[in-house]
Order: C-alpha cells, then sequence, then structure tokens
C-alpha cells in the first residue's frame, strides 16, 4: 500500500484490493452511513418511497442533525423532523460521537439498501 494518500489506502482496504488509484471507481464495504439533517431528508424520502423494510444494518447507520441545529426556521425544523422521526421508527446504534471517534472507517454520505457504496478515489 506504499505511495497512496490515507484516502486511497482506507478505500484499497475496503475494497478489497491491493491499491486504488485518483479517478478510479472502487466499490467499497462502508463501516458506517451517514445522513446528516440537509442530506438525510431527501434520503430518506428516496428510501421510504422505494419502500424496503429496513436499512442495510441498523448498526452502521448515524443520523446527524447538526446543520440546521437550533432550528432557523420552520424548513429547517422540517428537516430535523424527518430525521428525528425516521430515528424513532429505525432505531440506530450509532452517535454523531461515537462516530467521529471510529479511526480507519469507510463512511458513506446517505443511508443505502446496500452493503456496498460506489466511491471514485480523489488524491488529496
Amino acid at each position: 500500500m506504499n505511495g497512496m494518500t490515507i484516502t486511497e489506502k482506507i478505500l484499497a482496504a475496503h475494497a478489497g484490493r491491493e491499491r486504488v488509484v485518483p479517478g478510479e471507481t472502487v466499490q467499497v464495504q462502508v463501516d458506517l452511513a451517514l445522513a446528516n439533517d440537509v442530506t438525510g431528508p431527501l434520503a430518506i424520502e428516496s428510501f421510504l418511497r422505494i419502500g424496503v423494510p429496513d436499512v442495510f444494518d441498523r448498526e452502521k447507520l448515524v443520523l446527524v442533525a447538526d446543520h440546521f441545529t437550533p432550528n432557523k426556521d420552520v424548513d429547517a425544523a422540517r428537516h430535523c423532523k424527518i430525521i428525528r422521526d425516521f430515528a424513532r421508527v429505525t432505531p440506530t446504534c450509532m452517535s454523531y460521537a461515537r462516530m467521529a471517534a471510529s479511526t480507519g472507517k469507510a463512511c458513506s454520505g446517505s443511508p443505502r439498501h446496500s452493503n456496498s457504496k460506489t466511491w471514485r478515489s480523489s488524491s488529496a
């Protein structure tokens, strides 16, 4: 794994490959799927629309309300409510603090009904 950035090393390890290169599309096994109060509501609405029964792994889903908290207006409050309501029906065991304290983790940006995520590597 020499000659790669830390990001490339993490992606290679989670793709089960010896190396990845900038610009390459790779499929990796994610340790955590993160959704915040900006991107989460869009992903959650899509997730509910496709009608799958559950998230891929409740232990690997992190929901974070940090951009619109405290709520600045009604729309911001609506975004946070979508996150809270989804968390109530899909209990997660992960907190933002636990996720942030993890090291060497591959983390996607939104919940997916899949145990893998396609990533494009880039040089730092």
